[in-house]
């Protein structure tokens, strides 16, 4: 197909419009559809220097969906403003909410070049196309993860000026949703996260960092050989997410330790690639910690369990209930039989099975 950027938009079809005002339909269907993979050669019109892989596009594609598809309606409300002026300056966001059944094979390749190119301007052979570098590229930063329900951090908070203490609000909203990166390697990573919050001092003036708190958590996971971390490490967290509040001396400080906990779950991890040559991988999980099968074809799916020696990952909790029955019997690898489930589902939306009839 000819590259024609406003056509291969209005060729994406749209789960909000097909499943309208069905949010239970559009959270599956973002959950249990993945792509073909990103294949640039197939599309004509891409210059030379285009014409690279991404290790990582599909796979931020997949956590795109997996969160958007744990968070209210108004995160995707295709009237409001602000969601309208993310997904036009960052077209993945607006692939994201694509149908990856009807939406025709060529547009969906066309779409994720257009994306990459809202990342970088220049040649694209010329940057880092990792999973990593794009989830933290500046224009995620500006257009996803500053958005509320992602920040760690509450960026209205008391301030101390020569003793007397107000209301503000922290002006950098870019750095605080940088900042909302968890970095972790060892140790207890409830407790880590809630380090991050306290009172602080700066230029003669104290703050209190408090939690937001955030529906999503994401952390950046470097393994230990001293102390790895596996899946029953890491698949629940509860995290005191301490905010600010008046105590009776009328001074201001962060809530009493464990009064302000809160239950995490992992719902994706990715293991990113040593190298351009290997790609980034992913698993995806259920809210109440089932995993989500994923298609032994999709290059792009994790096969070995969290936690490999020397690896680096990015994991991605979801607010959550406490306790589910049963729920530390759930393992990070899917049963055979879901593997032929996502296999069959899998060609159905590569156009290589047809679609079942009722």
């Amino acid at each position: 197909m000819a590259l024609d950027k406003s056509k291969v938009a209005e060729g994406l079809k749209d789960i909000r419009t097909i499943y309208f005002g069905d949010k239970p339909s559009q959270d599956y269907m973002l959950q249990v559809q993945f792509p073909a993979p990103y294949y640039p050669k197939s599309i004509v019109g891409i210059p030379e220097g285009d014409q690279v892989d991404s290790t990582g596009l599909d796979a931020l594609l997949i956590v795109i969906r997996r969160i958007i598809s744990q968070l209210s309606s108004e995160f995707r409300d295709a009237k409001d403003e602000a969601v309208r002026r993310s997904e036009q300056a960052n077209p993945l966001l607006r692939l994201a909410m694509a149908d990856f059944v009807s939406t025709d094979k060529d547009i969906l390749q066309a779409a994720r070049y257009y994306a990459l190119k809202a990342f970088y301007g220049g040649s694209l052979k010329d940057n880092d196309l990792s999973f990593q570098a794009l989830a933290e590229h500046k224009l995620m930063q500006e257009t996803f993860w500053q958005r509320d329900d992602l920040l760690l951090f509450n960026p209205e908070t008391p301030f101390e000026v020569k003793g007397v203490w107000e209301l503000g609000r922290m002006e950098n909203i870019l750095e605080l949703a940088e900042h909302s990166l968890i970095t972790f390697k060892t140790g207890n990573l409830s407790e880590q996260i809630a380090e991050q919050f306290g009172t602080f001092d700066a230029d003669d003036i104290a703050y209190i960092k408090q939690a937001k708190p955030p529906a999503i958590l994401r952390v950046q996971y470097d393994v230990s050989a001293a102390d790895p971390k596996k899946f029953q490490d890491l698949r629940k967290i509860v995290v005191d997410m301490a905010h600010a509040e008046r105590k009776p001396s009328g001074m201001w400080g962060l809530t009493e330790p464990g009064a302000a906990l809160m239950t995490y779950r992992l719902i994706a991890e990715v293991c990113l690639s040593s190298s351009p040559k290997v790609q980034d991988t992913i698993r995806t999980y259920q809210a109440e910690g089932e995993v989500t099968p994923i298609p032994d074809s999709f290059p792009h799916h994790q096969t070995e369990p969290l936690g490999k020696a020397n690896a680096r990952y990015m994991l991605y909790y979801c607010y959550g209930v406490t306790d589910i029955p049963g729920e530390h019997l759930y393992s990070e690898m899917p049963p055979p039989f879901d593997r032929v489930k996502a296999n069959l589902l899998y060609g159905i939306l590569d156009g290589t099975i047809a679609e079942p009839h009722s």
